[in-house]
């Protein structure tokens, strides 16, 4: 999953459950798992309400990209 796919509908024309909808959501989940296991047990309450692996790694960017901007800034100022 590259994260570039679109997300597949939840249902058919038919209103049966789509199957690869079905395959999308256990592969993101699974991922956001995998986030949220790796990330600090302090971070993680931050992120509650977020569904997606998706929603996650953007709220992480959001709440990283300005200070690690900041830091290299920063250190390159000191050289």
């Amino acid at each position: 999953m590259k994260g570039s796919e679109p997300v597949p509908e939840k249902t058919n024309v038919d209103g049966t459950t789509n199957a690869a909808y079905i395959v999308w959501y256990k592969k993101d989940q699974a991922l956001l798992r995998l986030i949220l296991a790796l990330i600090s047990p302090n971070l993680v309450a931050l992120f509650y309400g977020q569904n997606t692996s998706k929603q996650v790694w953007n709220a992480l960017k959001i709440k990283f990209f300005n200070q690690s901007r900041y830091c290299i800034a920063h250190m390159k100022r000191q050289l």
